[in-house]
């Protein structure tokens, strides 16, 4: 039981650390520049180990999107207010803090070669999430449209937030996204 333990930490740890020599790779140069040998001799294993977690660098980056993504829809699913009168506070609280743990991750994956394409994915969960927890039917062109909108206009005022565009305090950010979600009907 124990040496299972090990090796499962060992396995977080390698990955963990491939992850962040692959991301310190991304934040210099394009995701098609990369390549695993590239990796492994940076995070010094072998390319078998690489393997043995990932099939190739887009595999990596899939996965490391996908990780982001997944975190984002539990703290939305977690946080999104049961009911109308009840206050986005604490979702926007939570999301705002996990961009902003994540800042560097963030930061790197806005300003690859793929930041539009993870930028998409990001409006595309909260839109989907959205329609699914008000059950706002997709022939609803209005109301769909409306959500659209809004997502689009709160995920670009995050985007520019993590990106320190504005110099915005996380409290501000709590406060003026709070209002704005507040306002939906």
């Amino acid at each position: 039981m124990e040496e299972t333990i090990l090796s499962d930490r060992r396995t977080i740890k390698t990955e963990q650390h491939i992850i962040e020599v692959f991301l310190n790779l991304l934040s210099q140069r394009k995701l098609s520049q990369i390549t695993v040998a590239e990796i492994t001799r940076n995070a010094n294993i072998n390319r078998g180990t690489f393997y043995l977690h990932y099939k190739d660098v887009f595999d990596l980056y899939d996965k490391i999107v996908k990780m982001v993504l997944n975190d984002l829809s539990l703290a939305f699913d977690k946080t999104y207010p049961e009911n109308s009168s009840t206050s986005f506070r604490n979702l926007t609280k939570h999301i705002i803090n996990y961009v902003d743990q994540k800042k560097d991750v963030f930061s790197i994956l806005l300003n690859s070669d793929r930041g539009p394409s993870f930028i998409e994915k990001v409006r595309q969960l909260f839109v989907d999430k959205i329609l699914i927890k008000e059950n706002i039917d997709k022939s609803d062109s209005a109301n769909v449209i409306d959500v659209i909108y809004n997502v689009n206009g709160i995920v670009g005022v995050l985007m520019a937030w993590q990106l320190d565009t504005y110099g915005l305090s996380e409290e501000t950010m709590v406060k003026q996204l709070t209002s704005i979600l507040s306002n939906f009907d």
